[in-house]
């Protein structure tokens, strides 16, 4: 978490610190507000192929920006 703490990637959800509080950890994070990606694929009508291909795309390079730095998930 503090290695992702670092990370700026606009398909990253930003980590702001990580610290503990009466021996818990906790991970104060970007708050991202509508839904899931799955919740979004099983909205109706669906998403076309495309749409899904673009959002997969950006989630991918999200994960591709985690991966540069070292990140594994």
């Amino acid at each position: 978490a503090k290695a992702m703490a670092q990370l700026s990637h606009p398909n990253v959800v930003q980590v702001y610190e990580v610290g503990e509080v009466e021996g818990q950890t906790f991970v104060a994070m970007e708050l991202v507000q509508g839904q899931t990606l799955s919740q979004w694929r099983r909205r109706e009508p669906p998403p076309s192929w495309r749409a899904c291909v673009e959002l997969y795309l950006q989630a991918g390079a999200g994960l591709a920006a985690a991966h540069e730095r070292g990140l594994v998930h």
